[in-house]
């Protein structure tokens, strides 16, 4: 037996799947904005975060960097000299490893965004 699918109006359809993707999508943005004013606002601590990482001084950076309330909410951050990466773990999310020239450099660029 085969389903018959229901046609719906052009205003069924800007209420029902429009609105609603237009009004996430909004909040995203909106959020993305309030992340960057925040690291912007933030930028001599951000800076002395760093700082404290190249030192080894990681507990105290993300004492700091959760001090701020920035997000993510962070557990932990380590610099591996090595292999020039950088771990983060945030609670709730998966540990993040990113290389610490790219990491510096997305961070400057969302302080000049």
């Amino acid at each position: 037996m085969m389903e018959s699918k229901q046609k719906m109006t052009a205003a069924e359809w800007k209420e029902q799947q429009f609105i609603p993707w237009k009004q996430a999508v909004n909040r995203y943005l909106d959020e993305k904005q309030r992340g960057a004013d925040s690291l912007r606002r933030h930028a001599p601590q951000l800076k002395h975060i760093i700082a404290l990482l190249l030192e080894h001084r990681g507990e105290e950076a993300v004492q700091l960097w959760n001090d701020l309330e920035l997000q993510p909410y962070l557990e932990s951050v380590e610099i591996n000299r090595k292999t020039g990466s950088i771990t983060l773990k945030a609670a709730g999310q998966d540990v993040q490893i990113f290389q610490v020239g790219d990491f510096l450099r997305d961070l400057q660029q969302m302080l000049q965004s």
